[in-house]
């Protein structure tokens, strides 16, 4: 832009005489004629389209989001088809030789179309996830992501890998391939956690809007109601919150774990308007 308003200058200035006629003085004043104003506002026009450009596509790009409660299942233009869980929200992105996911927050299963040419990426906070022909599970908060593989073979980048050693000598592990069955737990700035599940059932569970809870602390049960109702059950007590709860329960019933913890006499369960409040007796 620089040089487009230089050589604007250059052939553009020109100089006109006036006579001050109080004074009898003739002097000299520079002005600018049309073609250098019209060079210099076709320079600002040009690099606002650049420098906006990227959020005109990302205002583009197709997003999909659900309430609480709300489940919806969404064919996406490749023939993917993704089952996007209550509270979630994310973004597709497909070109020609490209097919991008970002998985905002919430949950999700991903039933991936094949295209060899074009592999399915999902992104979350802290992982990169690619996929050619598969089904997987991915869950994503500000703190973490689990991804849960349901079919074929997926693989894995922690973008936010913690170095080994203090002083780095040693790379990260950060790339990992999952097969059926496996899961990845990924949080910022900590070494990702690889469990080997027997089924897969708990954690699709909710697509049946099913809750399984096994050695679940209350606090994570109570955040998961809370994705289904606006009535939530919090917990006063943090020693409260980290007890362990085990069970199968309704996801639109939160009252159902209210009643369950009032029947341990070592709580106090208050149903108030908006929920139920948890404290120690």
């Amino acid at each position: 832009m620089a040089d487009l308003v230089a050589a604007a200058k250059a052939s553009g200035e020109g100089n006109v005489a006036t006579l001050d006629h109080a004074s009898g003085v003739r002097t000299a004043r520079k002005t600018v004629r049309w073609p250098l104003a019209a060079a210099i506002a076709c320079a600002f026009i040009a690099t606002a389209l650049i420098a906006g450009r990227s959020q005109i596509e990302y205002w583009l790009t197709p997003e999909y989001v659900t309430a609480v409660g709300e489940q919806r299942s969404i064919t996406l233009e490749d023939g993917s088809v993704v089952e996007l869980n209550s509270k979630s929200r994310l973004r597709a992105h497909f070109e020609d030789d490209l097919r991008a996911i970002e998985l905002l927050e919430g949950e999700a299963i991903f039933r991936v179309s094949k295209d060899p040419n074009r592999p399915f990426r999902v992104r979350t906070g802290a992982t990169d996830i690619v996929a050619v022909g598969t089904a997987f599970n991915v869950k994503a908060s500000d703190s973490r992501t689990v991804v849960t593989v349901l079919e074929g073979r997926v693989r894995v980048n922690q973008r936010d890998a913690a170095a080994q050693s203090a002083a780095g000598a040693a790379k990260a592990i950060n790339e990992f391939e999952l097969a059926v069955g496996d899961q990845l737990i990924v949080a910022k700035a900590q070494p990702a956690i690889r469990v080997s599940l027997r089924d897969t059932e708990k954690v699709t569970s909710w697509t049946e809007r099913r809750l399984i809870f096994e050695d679940t602390p209350l606090s994570a049960a109570a955040a998961e109601f809370a994705r289904y109702s606006s009535r939530t059950i919090r917990i006063e007590d943090p020693s409260v919150a980290e007890r362990k709860i085990n069970g199968v329960f309704d996801a639109t019933d939160p009252a159902s774990l209210a009643e369950f913890l009032s029947g341990d006499e070592s709580l106090n369960v208050r149903n108030e308007a908006d929920g139920w409040t948890v404290s120690s007796r």
